[in-house]
């Protein structure tokens, strides 16, 4: 049976003054929560190496390496599987500006980890829009990033594959503020994120909330949780408006 994970994907705000190493200390104080301490961490060459903090810290405030990439303990033995992969939780803080958080699905619940989010207050303050979906493990974590890696669920040549790279394309036209990238299990959306959307596309966008799935205000976000089994009719509904980004040239 393939490993199905949990995933929190957040796109940080238009403009935010970012503190690296206020995202680190969250982004540690989370995992340690959750995993009970940090195993590996990426390197400044993106080869997962063993964790030092003081060296990561170092690199992280120096400039020489300015993503974050911090995970548990290994499943299996070393060189066995992708070491990225290789554990049940992982926290990223990417080049683009873009958090993501992953969990063994068998060890936090979808809510859980969406709850998790709002109390890492140094990262939160930062969000603009962010979702959360439960995927293939070497697919989800690719699909958080904009690459599509093939594996038993999603064969190369799935049909979908072109979705995943999307959002992404319109991220480095600067167009995001037109489209939400799908619609997921769980979808958040900042006060801002909402009124930059075009009014036709924000008036479908806001139709669809009030008729399927479950909204709630957190704060400045309003997060709307959809069934599985509605997540089809509403994708249809939205792309019709071109509002989705995965299915926008």
């Amino acid at each position: 049976m393939t490993d199905m994970y949990n995933y929190f994907v957040a796109h940080v705000a238009p403009n935010s003054k970012i503190n690296s190493y206020d995202v680190f200390c969250g982004l540690k104080i989370w995992l340690v929560e959750k995993a009970g301490g940090i195993d590996r961490c990426g390197g400044k060459n993106g080869k997962i190496i063993k964790y030092n903090e003081k060296k990561f810290i170092d690199e992280l405030c120096s400039g020489k390496n300015p993503t974050i990439f911090l995970c548990s303990e290994r499943i299996w033995g070393k060189g066995d599987w992708s070491e990225a992969l290789n554990c049940h939780f992982s926290a990223r803080f990417t080049s683009t500006e873009d958090i993501v958080l992953s969990v063994c699905a068998e060890k936090i619940a979808l809510h859980e980890l969406v709850d998790s989010f709002f109390r890492i207050l140094s990262i939160s303050g930062l969000v603009d829009y962010a979702y959360s979906y439960c995927e293939t493990h070497a697919y989800g974590f690719s699909y958080a990033a904009g690459v599509f890696t093939p594996d038993d669920e999603h064969p190369l040549l799935w049909p979908r594959s072109s979705e995943v790279g999307m959002w992404w394309k319109k991220q480095r036209a600067g167009a995001t503020d037109s489209f939400i990238r799908d619609v997921y299990p769980v979808n958040i959306f900042s006060d801002r994120k909402l009124s930059a959307l075009p009014p036709e596309k924000r008036t479908a966008l806001e139709s669809a909330m009030k008729r399927f799935g479950v909204c709630d205000t957190r704060g400045k976000f309003t997060v709307w949780a959809l069934d599985n089994h509605e997540l089809e009719t509403v994708r249809t509904e939205l792309k019709a408006v071109e509002l989705l980004a995965s299915y926008c040239p």
